[in-house]
C-alpha cells in the first residue's frame, strides 16, 4: 500500500481448516482525529497519594 493511503492493513490470520486454508484480513481505514470528544483526564496530585 501507498504512504497516504486511505486503508491499511492489520494483524491478518491464517485459519487452517482440515483441507482449506483461509486468509482472514483485518483492513482499516486512517481515520485523522482532530478533536476527541471522550476523553478521560486523571490528575493524580502527588500529596493524595498515601
Amino acid at each position: 500500500m501507498q504512504e497516504g493511503s486511505l486503508w491499511r492493513l492489520g494483524n491478518s490470520k491464517i485459519l487452517v481448516d482440515g483441507d482449506n486454508i483461509f486468509l482472514l484480513l483485518t483492513i482499516r481505514r486512517n481515520v485523522e482525529v482532530r478533536e476527541h470528544r471522550n476523553k478521560l483526564v486523571i490528575d493524580i496530585n502527588e500529596d493524595s497519594i498515601v
